[in-house]
């Protein structure tokens, strides 16, 4: 929903790098979040990176994403609550 991605963006904005899983959302919620948070990070100059299928890697301005870090997620076992 909107307010989730608005958290996701408030972290951007304090400088912390966010891992956005959407894997047990809805289509419509999945695009919902997905393209109000793209376009959130786009405003303050952020990246976008694709991990796996509905598994990105943000990070706000100046901050750059180890490819390592992209493997780990990729491999690891995540839990959404």
């Amino acid at each position: 929903t909107y307010e989730d991605g608005k958290v996701v963006l408030d972290d951007i904005m304090d400088g912390r790098s966010v891992v956005l899983n959407l894997e047990m959302l809805e289509v419509e919620k999945k695009t919902q979040i997905f393209y109000f948070v793209s376009g959130g990070l786009y405003s303050l100059n952020g990246t976008i990176q694709n991990v796996t299928k509905d598994i990105y890697v943000l990070a706000p301005h100046g901050v750059e994403i180890d490819s390592a870090v992209k493997s780990g997620i990729s491999s690891s076992n995540l839990y959404q609550l």
